[in-house]
Parts: structure tokens; sequence; C-alpha cells
């Protein structure tokens, strides 16, 4: 999928002016951020919705239902012309956080507001309040009836128990927005848990029923925000755990003209002005069955989390690796613009390793 009309180009806005941070003042960056309005708007979500729903994303990702439902929201056709902008993260490609937090806050809300208006009534009045109020039952209405992710989730599913020995065999599935990446991310976390190593535990059996305590929604969120194999060393430091499996899916960043991507990437889309790649990254890290498997990078774009370390920290990590048995598995998938779906597997081949792509819908 490709821009009608000449894509936009994604300038950085002048900031307003902030004081120095000081005693008694907070210090933050603020993300670089590209107001897109009117039919622009709409393009780019009716763009960045058909490449979500192309790339296909399974149960080791975030919803991409639920995701691709947040683009259609943020829509301003659905809107009613209620909301006529929408404003781009330029450090991924993707909603920036307020407007993607608006749109779950909307879900909370739009029950409420729905139940305590006669919207039969409502459309009767010819008022112009009236009318903006009918658009705006109208906008909850479709907010009612979709899918939408939340900015964390926690569940726990049971897969076996040993009550003589206390130990509870379960997924724990994550999933959460990531304010540093500004992306939906989903941890499918396979752990065993022995609820005697602790004074009390942190996941308690209830008949057939996993209960997680605030102690382990805690260490889940605290290990779990970084890639899966540093959780992996993490979380296999918590008394009374063991991991077996953790797996970390995201969608996005989305690379197009304006957002930092890998140089090969920013030459193809030079070389193909106006077309746009979704990345679908997935890393997977395990106890293998057998002995003597070895890392397996299939990501063209990543390295392994050791292989970014200094000298000295990677020995220490490897060591811990060989300890804990584990390895590494990367891969990546894209949905892009039709144009480009040659070339960017084309490339994807040069660079040694071939990936799914699929075109944007």
């Amino acid at each position: 999928m490709t821009f009608e009309s000449p894509a936009p180009q994604y300038e950085e806005l002048d900031p307003p002016s902030l004081p120095q941070a000081g005693e008694g003042q907070a210090s933050f960056k603020r993300n670089p951020v590209q107001i897109l309005s009117g039919q622009q708007a709409e393009t780019y979500c009716q763009m960045v919705e058909g490449l979500i729903r192309g790339g296909k994303p399974n149960n080791s990702y975030p919803s991409g239902r639920g995701v691709a439902n947040i683009l259609y929201l943020l829509r301003p056709s659905t809107n009613r012309g209620l909301s006529n902008e929408i404003r781009v993260n330029l450090t991924n490609g993707m909603p920036d956080e307020p407007d993607i937090g608006r749109v779950i806050a909307d879900k909370d809300i739009c029950e409420k507001i729905l139940r305590s208006h006669d919207l039969a009534t409502v459309r009767g009045r010819t008022d112009e309040a009236s009318r903006r109020l009918v658009s705006r039952l109208d906008y909850y209405q479709d907010v009612q009836k979709r899918e939408l992710p939340q900015r964390f989730s926690l569940d726990l599913k049971l897969k076996r128990v040993d009550e003589k020995l206390q130990i509870a065999d379960f997924i724990a599935v994550f999933e959460r927005f990531d304010p540093g990446e500004g992306l939906f991310t989903r941890y499918n976390i396979h752990l065993q848990h022995t609820s005697d190593r602790w004074s009390r535990p942190i996941v308690e059996l209830k008949g057939d029923d996993l209960k997680y305590t605030e102690e382990f929604r805690n260490v889940i969120s605290r290990y779990s925000s970084h890639e899966a194999e540093f959780a992996f060393f993490l979380l296999s430091d918590v008394p009374g755990i063991t991991v077996q499996e953790i797996s970390r899916g995201r969608i996005g960043p989305l690379w197009m003209t304006g957002v930092p991507c890998p140089e090969p990437i920013k030459a193809l889309l030079d070389k193909h002005p106006g077309n746009v790649i979704m990345n679908f990254p997935f890393e997977k890290v395990f106890v293998p069955e057998v002995e003597g498997k070895e890392d397996d990078n299939r990501d063209p774009f990543a390295r392994l989390y050791r292989h970014s370390l200094s000298e000295e920290n990677r020995e220490v990590a490897d060591a811990k690796a060989r300890k804990l048995g584990y390895i590494v598995h990367k891969e990546r998938k894209f949905a892009c613009s039709k144009p480009i779906l040659n070339p960017l597997r084309n490339l994807c081949k040069e660079m040694g390793s071939p990936c799914v792509i699929y075109p944007g819908r």
C-alpha cells in the first residue's frame, strides 16, 4: 500500500521550551512527533491498519486485531470530524502514546457514557450541540464493539501441577504497551514455580484456577521490559522459579522516510519513495530438549543480546547462558507496500536471512 497523494514529509516540530532540569525538577526527553490532519491522517491510519492486518500476527504477538482497531478508531472519519489529527511518533513511525492512550481510555468509559444517553432522543434534536453529541455517541458505539489491547495484561495458564512437590507448571502471558519503545509487546513465559521456596507463594493454586499475587505481578513487569534473553537472565535468579522458555513478539516499528531505520532499508526506501515497511520482530529463549543445539539468528537487522555487550560482560553472559542451558532464536517478518515486496525480499536474501514478507491490505 502506498500513499495515493504524495507521502507526508515528517519534520520534527519545535517542542515548547522547558525549564532546565535541576533540583526538584524532572528531566525527560520528548519524542519528536509529526501531526497529520485531514486526509493525510486518514490515509496514514488506513495504511498502518492495513499493514498490521496484512502481517497476520499470531498468538506469539500482541493482538493484531486489537492494535489494528486502534488505528481504525484514530481515523478522522471514524471520529466523525470530532478529532481530525493524529500524532506520529518519529522514533518508530507508529501513533504517539497520547493518541493510543486516548482510544484505550475511551474503551474504558464508552459503556458508561452510552448508558447515560438515549441515542434515539438525542438524534431527534436539531441543535448543533446535539449533532455533535450524536457523532460522539456513534463513535463510542464503534469503540464498544471492537477488541482493543490493554496497557497492561497478565494472564496465567496452568499446564500441570504436582501438589505433592508443590510445583506448578504454567504459562504467563504478559502483554503491555512498552512506553520506552512505544510499541505493543507480548511475552509468553513458560515457568515452573515451587511455592515452598517462598515465605508465601507468589502464585496460588485454588482448585483448577491459578492466581498471581501482587509480588509475582511486580516480578514479571519489572523483568519483562527488555529482550527475552535479558528477561530469562533475571527471572532465572528469582527464588522458586525455573524458567523453561520466554518469547517476545512486537508489532512495529514502521519504517518509512523520516523514521530511523537500518542503512540498507533507508537506501531501499530512498530508491522507492512513498513506500513503508511494518516490522514484526520475534525472539525466543528456551532450554532445548536435545543438547548441542546452537543459537539461531534469522533476523537480518538484530543481534543477540550477548553480542551487544562489552567483551568482559559478554564473557559473564556467555557463562550464564551455558549454566542455564538455553539457546536463542530470533526472526523478523514484515508487511510492506506492494511495490517493494520483491525488492525487500531480495534484500533480505542478499543479507543471508530470508524473511516472511506479506503485502499490506
